[in-house]
């Protein structure tokens, strides 16, 4: 039996513990933010996966059953609007969605789909009004912004979210369908050759790369809405190690890193899977490095090998439901910082090339190992999160509040440690007009651009870094369920144990661990500062507290193990307090080395209202500035109104006005090879306008099958 000293400390008769509190009263915000309540609440989180591809054609169904072990007409498959519309994707024969299928199944250790057809799903159609919830994987290259939106013509929307405030695919939470957290979206950036090289309009006689999406978007916008319009999204590069050569990033011997992989794929070494040849246009990730990582793209599936994003994202995609798993209650934000926090990188820093770097499947399944500002206050935009995320004092929390014990294994550290300054500067292409004289995407027409620049850091990237964030990063344990954390602790914000059980392992250095009424907290090895405020402190045999604070006013308990030497080094609290502790050691192998009386202090309770979130104003101009989506197309001569109605982008504010590539000193690099016209903000690089998803009523969706879609589609009797 363990040997116990129990000392039961409070006096006073009114006892007002610090707590964590639920209420549906408004509570405190930062000025200038929106905040609204929403009349529901976040209903958990379904670990459900969605797999979609732009080409629903399938593979001869025996490929189904050798490769992945069932039936295909037993995979479900959501689709909406006119069956006979899609005629043309249901008669494809491609063995594109095969090889996702297999991708995810290796990812997941093999013959996993085939026993978890509920909740795996292929999804022919996505539905931005009416999205099912799970983690979707889009293995499709779709296009967003535009080359004249980076120029002197073009318009700063500051913080308000419109038709181009996002890619091709645009999450119900930014479009403000709902304020849950229903997804996670993870993507692919285009292959090498995903731009034709035919399609080459003219410009500088250079091999280029091709820049994000985003990189042609977000200037024109606000850090807020940058922070919402990349919250729920993860965007995927892929490496090979089959021997491709890759002189702009060698790579040692990542076999495996990402996860399990196929043992009949070519060999060779290892590198990211960019070409470098005069028709080979690789992919930078650039302002999308705060929500880029990097995972294998070789899978064998109908009898072929295979390379590309498309099949890195299905074991990304994977990954985050194993960290769902093996964590349960953790929501899909959450999923998506240890996913990327986890990665293996070179630098301490966002990469304008490869982002957080490669995913790394075994770390990841530990737990996070960063507690990063950056990502967790963008949970803020989601319904219950606000009050979740924020102390305003200066912090922000990873709320963890496990459905079952976790156990956390990596050591944890906070933000990264400095942001990158200067400019990356890239040979680029930028989409042009084709020969109709129809401004389109840049796989379709493009010019090349020499030594155009990229800010290595941008203004909505300030708080993924120490030297520049708002805030701290901490943790929050809610629930009744026990989190016990093996690693070492080096984030600086606060340690709140709200409820429930959290035991250290590994020593806590710089935050400071705060235990509320109810909750515990076991430290077995080394803590700089615990404050009790009315919970229960449990040290271990040889545990150390820097400095440990009891509040008298609070009834809390004190528990040492007697088999051991625990220390405290300076106990705080009131004179008759540190007396009665002192008094109930007495005579035991515990050591507290001074003392320090102060007459009282107060921890605040944590209020919570679960209804509670930030939001952004919407006017979608093709709407007439409607607050939500009403219209697809406009035949207006817009952008003279847009500018008008806003700002030009010539004024805009200096710190993100330096953000727009070829940017300097008042000259757009830019206009030199396009300016802003009228059709960029209402034609084929409006995301809304190309993609038919917006015009399809969100009450068409089904699921079904794919062969009961192509009997509806009129190929099948």
């Amino acid at each position: 039996m363990k040997k116990l000293l129990i000392i039961f400390l409070g006096l006073s008769s009114i006892i007002f513990s610090a707590k964590l509190n639920y209420t549906n009263a408004k509570t405190t915000k930062y000025k200038g933010d929106i905040v609204k309540y929403a009349s529901y609440k976040q209903q958990g989180y379904p670990i459900v996966s969605l797999l979609y591809d732009s080409l629903t054609g399938m593979s001869n169904p025996d490929y189904w059953k050798r490769d992945l072990g069932f039936d295909v007409a037993n995979l479900k498959l959501f689709r909406a609007g006119d069956p006979a519309a899609e005629r043309k994707m249901y008669s494809q024969h491609v063995d594109h969605v095969i090889a996702m299928f297999t991708s995810f199944d290796t990812e997941m250790g093999g013959n996993y789909v085939k026993n978890n057809l509920d909740s795996i799903a292929l999804m022919s159609t996505i539905l931005p009004s009416n999205t099912p919830s799970g983690i979707i994987t889009i293995s499709a290259y779709s296009p967003a912004g535009s080359t004249g939106f980076m120029t002197s013509g073009s318009v700063y929307f500051g913080d308000v979210v419109n038709e181009l405030a996002g890619g091709y695919h645009q999450s119900s939470r930014l479009t403000g369908v709902t304020s849950n957290n229903n997804n996670l979206w993870i993507g692919t950036f285009g292959n090498d050759d995903s731009i034709e090289y035919q399609n080459d309009m003219g410009g500088d006689n250079v091999s280029a790369a091709a820049p994000s999406q985003e990189s042609f978007y977000f200037p024109m916008f606000g850090e807020e809405v940058q922070k919402l319009s990349r919250s729920d999204s993860i965007r995927v590069k892929d490496f090979v190690c089959n021997g491709k050569s890759n002189p702009m990033k060698t790579l040692r011997d990542v076999r495996g890193l990402d996860g399990p992989r196929q043992s009949n794929l070519p060999g060779g070494s290892c590198s990211y899977n960019d070409g470098n040849y005069d028709t080979s246009y690789p992919f930078y990730a650039l302002y999308a490095r705060t929500h880029t990582v990097v995972g294998d793209g070789q899978v064998f599936a109908a009898g072929k090998a295979r390379t590309g994003s498309s099949f890195a994202a299905p074991r990304i995609s994977a990954l985050a439901r194993k960290i769902m798993m093996k964590f349960p209650g953790i929501s899909y934000l959450q999923a998506k910082d240890i996913l990327l926090t986890t990665a293996s990188r070179e630098k301490e820093e966002l990469s304008s090339y490869d982002g957080w770097g490669i995913a790394d499947h075994d770390k990841a399944l530990r737990g996070p190992s960063a507690l990063n500002a950056g990502l967790i206050e963008e949970q803020k935009f989601y319904t219950g999160m606000y009050d979740k995320v924020f102390d305003f004092s200066g912090n922000v929390y990873f709320w963890a509040e496990p459905s079952s014990d976790w156990t956390w294994s990596n050591d944890i550290y906070g933000n990264l440690p400095k942001h990158p300054s200067g400019e990356v500067i890239l040979n680029t292409v930028v989409n042009s007009k084709d020969k109709d004289g129809d401004i389109v995407q840049t796989r379709l027409a493009f010019k090349k651009v020499k030594d155009l620049t990229f800010k290595r850091y941008i203004p909505s990237e300030k708080n993924y870094y120490a030297d520049t964030s708002e805030f701290k990063p901490g943790l929050r344990k809610a629930g009744s369920k026990t989190l016990t954390i093996n690693g070492n602790i080096y984030y600086d914000g606060p340690t709140e144990v709200l409820e429930g059980k959290i035991v250290f392992n590994g020593n806590v250095q710089n935050s400071t661990v705060v235990i509320y009424e109810g909750a515990e907290a076991v430290i077995n090895s080394r803590a700089s500062k615990v404050i009790i405020a009315g919970g229960k402190l449990r040290l271990g045999p040889n545990a150390v507290i820097g400095q440990l604070e009891v509040d008298p006013s609070l009834v809390s308990d004190l528990v040492f193990s007697l088999e051991g030497i625990p220390r405290i080094e300076t106990l705080v609290s009131s004179q008759k307090m540190i007396d009665n502790i002192r008094r109930a050691v007495q005579g035991k192998d515990i050591v507290i080395s001074a003392e320090k009386v102060v007459k009282d202090f107060k921890i605040p309770d944590v209020n919570v209202n679960i209804h509670k979130y930030q939001d952004l104003k919407r006017e979608y101009f093709m709407s007439g500035y409607a607050d939500h989506i009403k219209k697809t197309e406009t035949y207006d001569n817009i952008l003279p109104k847009l500018v008008r109605r806003y700002r030009p982008l010539s004024k805009a504010p200096k710190e993100m006005l330096e953000t727009v590539p070829g940017y300097s000193n008042g000259t757009f690099r830019l206009d030199a090879y396009q300016m802003a016209e009228n059709q960029e903000f209402t034609r084929y690089t409006n995301p809304l306008f190309v993609n038919d998803s917006f015009k399809i009523p969100h009450s068409s969706w089904e699921w079904t099958n794919f062969y009961a879609a192509r009997r509806a589609a009129g190929l099948e009797n």
